[in-house]
């Protein structure tokens, strides 16, 4: 195996060993480049794509996106598109000694490689470039914003120090100013080294330094000024000025603002920033003289500068939420103690964050009042959140990785990560929350040394810690966690077992020092490389050990594979040009080159072209000339439309192979890479890399079928043609060139695809030869003396394709449905798995349908052998292990030999393995020394039995034949006090992919007797007794062949020395047919002792169940006597019975003869029989209930079952679907004694599929609440107690068996009782057995319900009388559905599908005999238990569940029953088919589909056709023109046809419906009308009488249609008469009308609008609000008006009118033009004076359109005005209603049509001037208002007519009344106004609203139009088309439900084009009404 040491990039590593693995055909490397060509092209465009999207988010700024897409863009260019290119390079470059044409390959697309190298590299260049540029923007955008603050500081301490300069202030402040500069120059400098690292990648920050540097110096140049002149001050002033005061020794300060925030000032530092002197705005020197001399004069004062000192760097914040409790508290502290404002601490607050924190508080700028606060908060409300963190917490805990005994540093950063999530959950005070579940979690991370110890920590802990134990065991893993650490630092040293050959360790142990030795360098490590023992053989050689050869010269090595060869080399890190173990390739100075290559990279026998040349000349070796005169089955089918292949039928190969030429040729898929193991000639084993190819072949009809086969190069030899002369002289009538075969053979068609082979036989001569046909061709098989084949296909060759094994490369490669192709599974089997869905669990209980298979080759009808059905693979595994077992008399024991099907010599050496296994078995027992004294006494008690035996040297030596070493293993077993570990021999583990089970046959599956059968038999009788036959497997002998293959090693835990060997010489229980052998010998020992001890060998052949021997008898006498028989009988042939247990005994009786384990006391009087429970004291059946949710490991429970006190406190919080299914699956009732209970949970369960919940996924909590309830009640199962007997000792006669079933809804089920008769006259009854289902997720009805019950009942009774001995003296089965019994007294045909399944089930057991079929009522029927459900309490052994119902116990003759002659007569029966008579006419079929044609012509002519190529004999005729006389022949022939569905009718004579059309047969033998008119017809242009059609044909719709449009489509009458002057029809005035109404043609020229009743008022019509608050507006004119100074012009003017919707008040505007913004102006000038409306109704023109989008951004600024502002807070909304639709407006639509005529009244067709036209607007629409609403009657009014004014002005006219309210006080005027106002609302109730009741539209309303309705859209405008065809888009239903508004798609003619031709016109979207449409098509009719 090549590595990367050996200097091979890892790409070009992944590359060889993709293709090491295939033997370099030709096809296989055409296929290589294709596959990298496909993928190339895909990832270019791919990259294509990503690049775009790229520069897409570069534009949108989108920076995380972008951030993304550049990295997803650089994987694929550098990870994935370079290595893609360079591979097909190489591939290009291997391919040239190919034969197939590379420039394809080389060329693609008009470019090379280069090129296309080139051309994806300039597409990620720009991209990456582009997104470069945004980051570099982005960051300097950054830091822009993060100097900002810190330079305007600056700018103020610069401020400050001017003014300081300037006042010339005392000393006193110059400290505090100097250490504030310096304070700002540090900030700066910081921020400076920052921005200059930046600046190195980024040029565009240039400006940030510049602004920095001047900062700076300026700073500098001010500090220098302020230290010479506080220097210039006197010394006493300044010690009375001075900030510091010495005093004892000690320095103090006082708080000046900045005296405890900074440190010493420090002006700049000693050494000057080489990085500031280039930037050249200041010099190094300038910065450092003035920076340093202010310096000098401060730190010369030495007690100033002890004063200050550092300040701490503040603490960090990433956003991980287990440092935020630390940082928070750090944080508050540090806060208020370095810092006195908000600003500093909201600028360092933000300084301290970064990653998700800092983009949460990026947005608040430091300098904002209350920033620090706002910051705070933030952080507060999103990582302060206790429950996210506790969260937080759990998923860290759930990451954590489990760690491996023996790593101390592993185990310490494990607990570290757990103490971490054990602060942050102690730190917000939340420990409680962590329960025992999560700590077995984290426990199971731990190493299992440690987990035992903790688990013998908890049992120790008090109630309350064991339910939150996470203290304690986090105070139990420090402790360990310490110890660990001491563990750490010690050296590792090497032990000296690890110098003995074990490779894996030392791989470990290499691994172990990397990492306690981390330090050491690469050269170190290569010394150790170079240091490593030299191993001579790979294959025959440990280290340490002498070989007589070397690898090179070793024949083992020369006859593996490439890839073994690799991976033996591999192992021992052996050079692959020397095969050297102590250097690899990379050190290697052997630079010989391949002798078949010529290259120096690899030896000889690792060359991949030499394998693939070796691999070709074996299969053709295995070839020759057959020369015979037997042919084989050889055809020529189909693979495609033009190619034509040769296939080879072979029955004896087991799987189906083609040539790696014809896959090629046929373009067949790869789908897996395999590895074949060919047992060739002279059974000399090859491997060969090949692939599973999948194609297709067609058959003679053209049906396609897809084969699936393995590859190989050459299948036969050349095959022979067949003798044309011989051919034709034995088949004359069969043509010789259909059954001739192909040169060569491309496919061999094994037995997994038998359904192809050729079965049928066509012809036979003589009595060996036939010609075969088969569904993919014809071909000759057989002998003849005549014929002769000479086609080279051997029986080696068949032995070759026969035991050819195929295995996947490892690791296996799992297809798309997560099944593997295994090394024993055939690839038809794997390929059909793949297919195949499996559900997890069935969503109900399937009844299944009852078949009686049978086996492959019996026809006696006996089969199948012992109750069971074997495959014909089984039968032939069984004779095999039949014929090698023997029976050694002298010994008195069974020997056998191993049903091998590969040569037992492939068997590898796999002492290495063994050895491997044997030191972690060793490790295993060493942490216990229980564990290792059990082992090792277990191991001695096999020497001891002989079961094993122990090798001498000599012995290992002298043996020549095949060895094999089986691992054993440790298997746990905590529940056995006597047995805690077990021995386990695991002959399935695979060594170079090989194992002792793969070489042999397993047998049948299921040969032991029926379970259900023996539980059955053990309750016959009152006496029973039950054995255990000791170490069955181990009693038969093995030969010396199978002994020295079952060879292990054991040394009793010594690792100073090698391991012994030892041999198992029996059968040992871990093989593959070790069951089958074990039960053979048992019943072969049966029939060997058949004559002497008849009882006992039907006890050993019907009474045992594996190991177990169960039976039941009369007395204990006879019990014991045949105990004592079996143990003499078995002793015999070398068994022996451990124990007999009887009943009334509570232990079992131990053989003394045999030595036996002792057994656990602890309940001795109960056991277990075939997993049921029995009191064997009391003689009856117990059930001990389980539950358990603890975790497991290695399939073993943590901690003990429930116990019933625990529940339901102990059962999880959260239970999933698996926990409840497992805890339901442990209940186990193989009678069916719990059926009604376990019914409520199956129940249960079903819910839980039906919610589609995943196997971990939490229920929910109701559905936990009823799971809790059925566990409480299944501890009450133990309280039941059941008679084991189901016999009473009086009991006389035989019995009577009543089997009662029943279905519901829920379930259905059944359940048998034994009913006896006893001496003293009275009845004894009791439960035998009982089953139920549950119903399917899919129900299904009642009655199909209750027949299933029926069926199990019919099953249940088939299995008790087969299996019980009973002879029953009846039989009774009982439902309570009279359906079901008529059911099943029918016939089953008569019934559907699922219902005559399963009653032809029923009728085939009762063999026509119904008697025993019953109906009874349902309160009578004990089965309704299994439908419903009941508790545990009502289940006791006293209830009718038990002792039966209560009938039973009267006379047979009383029972209330019904048969099934005494049911009802007229009850009807679901699922009977229904009976149709079929008339003649009915059978009749048509010559054509009249249907499918559009007119009678086309159908006239298609008959005419058919006619003349029926009387030519040729389909030539159908191209020649008939003649006239022809076509009306086909019109005759026609005519007739249509007649004969209503000739039945017209035979009737009077009697029918057209007798009074006295219908006549005309001489063309048509039937006619028979009217008086028979001489001269003058409807009919030639005079003849009209043909009858029927009126419900589709010809004479067809016809009709024809005279509709020959009529030019005019209408009823004008079609009918058209239509009957040559044919006449009933009905045809409805006919004719029907035809026009669907006339699509007609729809379009006439099309009828659709009508709808008018739509609901809106609320603004009806809802009472102050006038104009919602309004309706329209615009109207133009009119003629002169110019104002210019009076002989004229121009235009219009009117806007605004109505009120509630008062139905108007208001005119004038505007002079119809244009926007002249209608802004008067929307303005309306508003001024009616105030803004909140709605606004109107049609969508354009100027209206228009005006609504700028009032919304004019509203928005009109703020200054209270009005405005209160219109632009309230909003006005602005509805349009559609386009061409007046009726929508309707309210304003009527306003304007008064209007317009008090217009024109005023006006008098005179021309006046606008101001003259806009009085005559005015008073126009005073006019309108003082319109009556309603007259009111009465005199009490206020207002005597109701008009709108009434509520404007208060009075119904404009006109002063000439009298005026005179008001004594404001509440006077008040009351008045408000009566006034109250009174109209009162009125307009009255009056005006019972006139908007009627509806002057349709009240019915069509049917609604649907989106994709077909309509003509009718245009009023007449400049526009008339009508447009269009598309529903989109519906738009009113409240009521009704659509009156529509969305339509239309496409628009272009301009200059053809009609009807759109050329590819974009949509259009229109909104209409539906009153300007027509349906034309329904989406329900397209």
């Amino acid at each position: 195996m090549i590595t990367q040491s050996d200097g091979y990039s890892t790409r070009q590593l992944s590359l060889f060993s993709s293709r090491q693995s295939i033997s370099s055909p030709r096809h296989v490397m055409e296929a290589t480049l294709k596959g990298l060509k496909e993928q190339r092209k895909s990832l270019k465009s791919k990259i294509t794509r990503t690049a775009n999207a790229l520069k897409q988010a570069v534009t949108d700024k989108c920076h995380a996106e972008a951030k993304s897409l550049h990295q997803s863009l650089v994987d694929l260019f550098r990870s994935q598109y370079m290595n893609l290119h360079y591979d097909y390079v190489e591939a290009l470059e291997d391919s040239v000694d190919c034969s197939f044409d590379l420039e394809p390959y080389k060329v693609v697309n008009g470019m090379s490689c280069d090129q296309h190298l080139e051309a994806v590299s300039q597409v990620f260049s720009d991209a990456s470039d582009s997104y470069v540029n945004f980051c570099k923007l982005s960051e300097r955008a950054e830091l822009s914003a993060l100097v900002d603050l810190p330079l305007q500081l600056a700018d103020q301490t610069i401020n400050e120090l001017h003014e300081f300069l300037g006042n010339d202030k005392s000393v006193l402040s110059s400290d505090d100013i100097l250490s504030k500069a310096q304070y700002s120059i540090d900030d700066l400098k910081s921020h400076y080294e920052r921005c200059r690292t930046v600046s190195g990648k980024n040029d565009q920050c240039g400006d940030i330094l510049s602004r920095l540097s001047k900062t700076i110096l300026e700073l500098s140049q001010n500090m220098t000024q302020v230290t010479g002149l506080a220097k210039s001050k006197q010394t006493a002033s300044y010690h009375q000025s001075s900030v510091f005061s010495v005093a004892n020794g000690h320095v103090s300060r006082s708080r000046s603002p900045l005296s405890h925030t900074h440190s010493t000032p420090t002006p700049a530092s000693s050494d000057s920033d080489p990085q500031l002197q280039t930037q050249g705005t200041f010099t190094g020197s300038e910065l450092q003289g003035g920076v340093i001399s202010a310096q000098s004069n401060l730190t010369n004062r030495s007690t100033m500068s002890s004063s200050r000192y550092k300040r701490p760097d503040p603490p960090k914040f990433s956003g991980t939420r287990r440092e935020w409790p630390e940082f928070k508290a750090v944080w508050q502290n540090y806060a208020s103690t370095y810092y006195d404002n908000d600003l500093e601490r909201s600028h360092a607050l933000k300084e301290a964050l970064s990653g998700s924190p800092m983009y949460h508080v990026r947005p608040i700028y430091s300098s904002n009042p209350g920033a620090y606060s706002e910051i705070w908060g933030r952080l507060l409300e999103i990582y302060d959140d206790v429950s996210l963190s506790v969260q937080s917490v759990f998923n860290d805990l759930k990451r954590l990785k489990p760690v491996k005994e023996g790593d101390p540093n592993g185990l310490v950063r494990l607990v570290n990560d757990i103490e971490m999530g054990y602060s942050q959950l102690k730190q917000i005070g939340n420990l409680e929350c962590v329960t025992m579940i999560q700590v077995d979690e984290v426990c199971e991370c731990l190493p299992p040394n440690i987990r035992d110890l903790w688990e013998e920590k908890y049992h120790s802990l008090s109630s309350s810690e064991k339910l939150h134990p996470f203290k304690a065991f986090m105070d139990f893993i420090s402790i360990k966690r310490s110890v660990s650490l001491r563990r750490a630092e010690k050296p590792y040293t090497k032990s000296k077992s690890d110098s003995h050959g074990n490779s894996n360790q030392s791989d470990n142990k290499s691994k172990n020092a990397r990492t306690f030795h981390s330090s050491v360098d690469s050269a170190s490590s290569e010394q150790k490389k170079a240091e490593r023992p030299d191993i001579k053989c790979v294959i025959h050689a440990t280290e340490g050990s002498e070989c007589k050869h070397s690898t090179e010269q070793c024949t083992d090595f020369g006859k593996l594979s490439l890839e073994d060869k690799r991976e033996a080399l591999k192992k021992y890190y052996a050079c692959f040009r020397c095969f050297r173990t102590v250097h690899n390739r990379k050190w290697c100075k052997e630079k010989a080159p391949c002798k078949h290559c010529n290259k120096t990279n690899h030896h000889s026998l690792l060359c991949m072209k030499h394998f693939s040349q070796s691999s070709t000349a074996l299969s053709i070796k295995s070839h020759y000339s057959n020369s015979s005169n037997c042919v084989l089955p050889i055809v020529n089918t189909r693979a495609s439309k033009d190619q034509i292949i040769t296939a080879f039928f072979d029955g004896g190969s087991d799987a189906t192979y083609i040539t790696h030429a014809a896959a090629n040729q046929l373009g067949a898929k790869c789908r897996h890479p395999v590895t074949l193991d060919i047992l060739g000639i002279g059974k000399t084993s090859t491997r060969s890399e090949s692939y599973i190819y999948e194609f297709e072949l067609y058959t003679p009809d053209n049906v396609c079928k897809t084969i699936y086969a393995y590859g190989m190069d050459t299948i036969t030899g050349p095959v022979s043609a067949l003798d044309y002369d011989v051919i034709k002289e034995l088949f004359p009538l069969i043509s010789v060139d259909s059954i001739q075969r192909g040169p060569t053979v491309d496919v061999l068609i094994g037995a997994d695809y038998y359904g192809y082979h050729p079965k049928h036989e066509v012809a036979k001569a003589g009595e060996h030869l036939s010609v075969m046909q088969g569904i993919l061709g014809t071909c000759l098989v057989g002998s003849h003396p005549k014929l002769r084949d000479d086609t080279s296909y051997s029986s080696e060759m068949k032995q070759v394709l026969a035991h050819c094994c195929i295995s996947l490369p490892k690791p296996s490669r799992v297809c798309d449905t997560g099944l593997c192709l295994n090394s024993d599974q055939s690839l038809t089997t794997f390929l059909c798995s793949a297919k195949t869905v499996v559900n997890d669990f069935i969503l109900g209980e399937n009844l299944g349908v009852e078949v009686s298979p049978k086996c492959g080759s019996c026809k006696c009808g006996k089969c199948p052998i012992l109750g069971y059905t074997y495959s014909f693979e089984e039968e032939q595994q069984l004779q095999m292990i039949r014929e090698n077992l023997n029976y050694d008399s002298e010994r008195k024991i069974w020997t056998t030999s191993y049903p091998w099907i590969r040569d037992p010599s492939d068997l590898p050496d796999n002492y290495s393995a063994a050895l491997a296994t044997l030191r972690n078995t060793e490790k295993t027992l060493g942490k216990d020394a229980q564990w290792a004294k059990t082992y090792h006494d277990q191991i001695m008690d096999m020497v001891q039995r002989g079961v094993a035996r122990k090798l001498e040297p000599a012995e290992i030596n002298q043996w020549e034949g095949p060895r094999f070493y089986i691992s054993h293993l440790a298997v746990l077993n905590p529940k056995s006090k006597t047995t805690p570990v077990r021995i386990v021999f695991n002959s399935s583990q695979n060594y170079q992919g090989k194992s002792l089970n793969s070489f042999l046959a397993k047998g049948p599956d299921a040969y032991v007797n029926n379970l259900t059968g023996i539980l059955l038999r053990w309750r016959e009788n009152s006496q029973v007794l039950v054995g255990d036959i000791r170490k069955m497997y181990n009693s038969v002998y093995i030969n010396d062949v199978e002994q020295h293959c079952h060879r292990f090693l054991w040394r009793n835990l010594d690792d100073t020395r090698p391991p012994d060997v030892y041999i198992i010489q029996r059968v040992n229980m871990g093989d593959k047919p070790a069951g089958a052998i074990a039960s053979e010998a048992l019943y072969k020992t049966a029939h060997m002792f058949q004559s002497d001890y008849p009882q006992v060998a039907d006890l050993l052949t019907q009474s045992t169940y594996v190991d177990d021997i169960i039976e039941s008898v009369d007395s204990l006498d006879e019990a014991v006597k045949l105990a004592t028989d079996t143990s003499k009988v078995l002793g015999e042939a070398g068994f022996r019975v451990k124990s007999w247990l009887f009943s009334g005994e509570s232990a079992p009786r131990v053989d003394p003869n045999v030595k036996t384990t002792s057994v656990d006391e602890s309940d001795s009087e109960c056991s277990r029989v075939l997993g049921v429970v029995w009191n064997s004291k009391a003689d009856v059946i117990t059930f001990v209930p389980s539950l358990n949710f603890s975790v497991k490991r290695k399939g073993v429970y943590t901690r003990d079952n429930l116990h019933e006190s625990e529940v339901p406190a102990a059962i999880p919080l959260q239970l999933t679907r698996r926990m409840v299914l497992e805890q339901t699956m442990k209940v186990f009732d193989p009678y069916g004694f719990l059926s009604p209970f376990t019914l409520l949970a199956k129940m249960l369960l079903r819910e839980t599929w039906k919610a589609k919940l995943q196997w971990d996924e939490a229920i929910p909590e109701l559905l936990r609440k009823q799971w809790v309830h059925f566990f409480e009640n299944l501890f009450q199962v133990s309280k039941l107690q059941f008679d084991r007997c189901m016999k009473p000792s009086n009991a006389v006669g035989s019995p009577i068996l009543v089997i009662l079933s029943d279905g519901s809804d829920i379930a259905y089920g059944c359940v048998a009782f034994i009913r006896w008769n006893c001496v003293d006259g009275s009845v004894w009854c009791r439960q035998i057995m009982s089953k139920s289902r549950i119903a399917p997720v899919n129900k299904i009805s009642t009655p199909q319900m209750e027949l299933n019950g029926a069926v199990v009942s019919k099953r249940i009774r088939a299995v008790i009388e087969n299996e019980c001995r009973f002879q029953f003296e009846r039989v009774l089965q009982l439902v309570d559905s009279e359906t079901v019994l008529s059911m099943i007294s029918k016939c089953s045909t008569r019934f559907c599908i699922y219902e005559g399944v399963r009653v032809g089930e029923v009728q085939a057991a009762t063999r026509g005999d119904l008697s025993c079929w019953k109906w009874i009522s349902g309160e009578k029927n004990t089965s309704d238990w299994l439908t419903r459900g009941r508790t545990p309490c009502e289940l006791s052994s006293s209830s009718e569940w038990w002792t039966g119902p209560k009938f039973m116990y009267d006379p047979i003759e009383c029972w209330p029953v019904k048969s099934v002659d005494e049911l009802s007569n007229t009850l009807s029966i679901p699922g009977l088919k229904k009976v149709v008579n079929i008339s003649e006419s009915a059978v009749h079929t048509p010559l054509l589909d009249y249907a499918q044609f559009s007119s009678s012509r086309s159908i006239h002519w298609a008959v005419c056709r058919a006619l003349a190529i029926v009387r030519s004999k040729s389909f030539r005729g159908g191209v020649i023109v008939p003649s006239s006389k022809a076509y009306e022949e086909a019109q005759i022939c026609v005519i007739r046809d249509v007649q004969v569905s209503m000739k039945a009718e017209l035979l009737k004579g009077q009697k029918g419906q057209y007798n009074q059309l006295n219908p006549q047969l005309n001489s063309d033998d048509v039937w006619v009308v028979g009217s008086r008119l028979s001489h001269g017809n003058p409807l009919s242009p030639e005079g003849k009488p009209q043909a009858l059609l029927p009126s419900r044909h589709a010809y004479t719709r067809v016809v009709m249609m024809d005279a509709h449009v020959a009529g030019g489509h005019r209408g009823r009458d004008a079609t009918l008469a058209r239509f009957r002057q040559s044919y006449w029809t009933p009905q045809g005035s409805k006919i004719a009308q029907a035809v026009c109404k669907q006339c699509q043609h007609c729809k379009l020229i006439k099309p009828k609008l659709m009508k709808y009743s008018m739509a609901q008022l809106p609320e603004a019509r009806l809802k009472a609000s102050p006038p104009f608050t919602q309004v309706m507006l329209d615009l109207f004119g133009p009119y003629t008006v002169k110019g104002e100074v210019q009076r002989r012009t004229s121009g235009k003017a219009y009117g806007v009118l605004f109505t009120d919707l509630y008062s139905r008040a108007v208001h005119v505007e004038v505007v002079p033009g119809y244009d926007a913004e002249s209608f802004k102006d008067a929307l303005v000038r309306y508003s001024s004076v009616r105030g803004w409306p909140t709605k606004i109704y109107s049609d969508p023109g354009s100027q209206l359109v228009c005006v609504e989008k700028d009032l919304k951004v004019a509203w928005k600024s009109m703020v200054k005005n209270s009005v405005y502002k209160l219109s632009s807070e309230m909003g006005t909304e602005w509805i349009f209603g559609p386009a061409s639709s007046p009726w929508y407006q309707g309210a304003i639509e009527s306003m304007i049509k008064n209007i317009k005529l008090a217009i024109k009244y005023a006006m008098c067709n005179q021309r006046l001037r606008y101001s003259e036209f806009e009085s005559v607007c005015k008073y126009d629409a005073n006019q309108v208002n003082e319109r009556p609403l309603g007259t009111l009657s009465t005199s009490d009014s206020e207002i005597s007519i109701l008009t709108p004014n009434s509520l404007l002005l208060g009075r119904a006219l404009s006109i002063n009344p000439g009298y005026s309210f005179v008001y004594e006080s404001l509440s006077d005027r008040r009351h008045v106004l408000g009566t006034v106002a109250n009174e109209f609302w009162k009125r307009w109730c009255q009056f005006y609203v019972p006139t908007m009741f009627s509806n002057p539209r349709n009240s019915k309303n069509p049917q609604n139009l649907k989106v994709g309705d077909v309509v003509v859209v009718t245009e009023t405008n007449p400049l526009k088309q008339g009508y447009f065809i269009a598309r529903v888009q989109a519906v738009y239903p009113s409240r009521d439900g009704v659509v009156r508004k529509v969305a339509l798609v239309y496409k628009k003619l272009r301009v200059g084009c053809k009609v009807y031709e759109y050329r590819g016109s974009p949509d259009v979207l229109i909104t209409r009404s539906v009153k300007n449409l027509a349906l034309l098509v329904s989406v329900d009719d397209q």
